[in-house]
């Protein structure tokens, strides 16, 4: 079994995200939490699928959302390292 390991960074990102689309429609950040909880569990499930983007990093899509969640898997653990918007310039989750 994979430890999934949520860094502060993409909570904060989600939040945001979140926090954002509730602003504009009730219950639409709640829709965004499912669909990256449901990302993150297929991660989990097959982590090799996505490519690499940087550093060992890897970047798999939100299913329905314009967002992307960048990961670090080892054999056991998997680190959620960011949840960002597609159009978000890219290289400011390296940071």
């Amino acid at each position: 079994m994979t430890a999934i390991h949520v860094g502060p960074v993409a909570l904060a990102e989600l939040a945001d995200a979140i926090l954002f689309l509730d602003d504009r429609r009730a219950g639409a950040g709640e829709k965004l939490r499912s669909a990256v909880d449901a990302a993150v569990l297929r991660i989990a499930e097959m982590p090799h699928t996505w490519p690499r983007v940087a550093g060992g990093l890897q970047r798999a899509p939100v299913r329905g959302y314009a967002y992307w969640i960048v990961y670090a898997y080892s054999p056991g653990r998997l680190d959620i390292l960011s949840v960002f918007h597609s159009r978000r310039e890219p290289r400011n989750w390296r940071e």
